[in-house]
Order: C-alpha cells, then structure tokens, then sequence
C-alpha cells in the first residue's frame, strides 16, 4: 500500500551506538539493523519472517559514518514496530511492539504487556491478557475470550503508526515511490522518488474549493520556504493504488519545485 519496501521485525530492535547521534544518523542506524535482521532471517529457514510492506524512509549506509563523525556521548535506540491483525469474526486489534513491552489497542482498550518467556514466537503476557505471535500469525486472549486465526494486514501497520504518531492525513503514490504525512498545526513531511527525496515543511492554512458537477471538494495546502515551493491538493474523490489496488476516499496531487506525484489518501483523524 506504500512505496518503499521494508521488513518488519518480531521485536523491536535495540540499538546502542558509540555516540550520541542526530536524527539522520538514528535514522540510519536503524537501517544498517533492519538490513542485518532481514539477512539473517534469509539466511536461515528457521528464522521467523514478517511480511513485507512498503515503506522507505531510512537515510542510507553512506550518510551513517558522516553523521557519526559528530562524535558525542553514548545512546541507546529502540525502535518500535506496528503491526495490524485481522482475526476470525472480523475481530482487529493493534500491536505495538517494543523492546520489553507491546502496547495492544482493542476495540474497547488499550494495554501494556510485558515479554515473557516463550518456547516458540515472542509472547507478551499481564495475565489476563495474553498476546502470541509467531510469523505473520498470532493468538489474543483477553480475559475467557480467545482469538485464534489472525493474521498481520501488513499494508495496514504503516498507517496505524502514522495514526498513533499524531498524524492527520497520510497519501502515498507510485512510480516514483513516495508518501506524504500531514500533521494540522505541525509540519508535512514528503518524501520522494523511493526515499532520495525528502523535506518537511511547516503546515499550511489550507484554502477549499467547494465540490462541483465534475469534482469534489479540493483542500489544497501551499507553501514556500527558502528554495523549495509544496503544494498538496486533496480532492474528495475515490482513488485506487496503481500498485496494490487498494481503495481510498481521496485522489492527491502533490507538486514540489515543479515535479508532480499522483497518489491516493485518507484522512486519519478529523480535519
């Protein structure tokens, strides 16, 4: 459902570096790890896999040792990964999976779980909650209930996250790969051309054009800052992926120094 292919991991990785580094070289680190953990998942068959999604948004091996060259005090990263389950009876639940815990979001709750020992998968356990996962499969239990059968929607995880992290409207295209994540009152990142290209840019007000005969309602977002000119038109009409086919409420365009990139999103929290 995103453009950018990636793995993601059973646990959360934690990572500790030599020195304090800045958010380019976290954001690195991570992929050096990422890239480590899915070789050897390749490398032996029995390994665990995730699914693979689709989203880039790591600065490459080449900018690590330049960014570590600032040299300063020692850190400890841990990354948290998302994943969505679908279950029998159209029963979903979130996962939140970090290094010692996983946040689960039901329907009616949301709960820590700690890791606990497992003889197969990775299993977080409060007690009456109860959370099993091995693969791209996992058992819930809550309480005398238990939910067999679910599996990960892994085109889903990435907007959940983007959900949990405060996002209002995410969009993604294709050819070249890009997406784009808006937060009302924050900043738009965009990032383009799979991962070469990427800014953020202080959240407009934005302008509406009413719906017509022929269109839907357009909110577009315009601004300048230094070299670069966004713009992000968001029209209220139906839009299917190129890639995946998967069906969205709202048809973007968004166009940077001149460059168009068509895609597709939706609006994760209210406008």
């Amino acid at each position: 459902m995103t453009g950018f292919p990636t793995r993601n991991l059973t646990r959360a990785l934690p990572v500790r570096a030599g020195r304090t580094m800045g958010h380019r070289a976290r954001r690195a680190l991570v992929l050096l790890v990422a890239a480590g953990a899915v070789a050897a998942c390749n490398g032996s068959r029995d390994r665990e896999k995730k699914p693979e999604t689709t989203m880039k948004e790591l600065t490459p091996q080449s900018e690590l040792a330049q960014a570590m060259a600032e040299g300063e005090p020692e850190v400890e990263l841990v990354v948290p990964r998302t994943y969505v389950y679908k279950c029998k009876d159209n029963f979903r639940f979130t996962a939140v999976v970090g290094q010692d815990t996983t946040l689960l979001i039901l329907p009616d709750q949301r709960v820590q779980v700690p890791h606990v020992i497992s003889a197969s998968g990775a299993r977080y356990s409060n007690g009456p909650v109860t959370y099993w996962s091995k693969g791209d499969r996992a058992q819930l239990i809550v309480g005398d209930k238990s939910y067999a059968g679910c599996r990960i929607a892994p085109a889903e995880g990435v907007w959940a996250d983007a959900e949990l992290r405060g996002v209002n409207f995410r969009a993604i295209g294709q050819e070249p790969g890009w997406y784009l994540e808006l937060k009302k009152g924050s900043d738009i990142l965009f990032v383009a051309d799979y991962g070469e290209r990427r800014i953020t840019m202080p959240t407009p007000t934005p302008t509406t054009k009413p719906k017509t005969a022929t269109h839907g309602a357009i909110t577009t977002y315009d601004i300048k800052t230094g070299t670069n000119h966004l713009t992000v038109a968001i029209e209220d009409r139906a839009c299917n992926d190129s890639m995946s086919g998967e069906a969205y409420p709202a048809t973007v365009i968004v166009t940077l120094n001149g460059s168009t990139y068509n895609g597709c999103g939706q609006f994760l929290k209210p406008r």
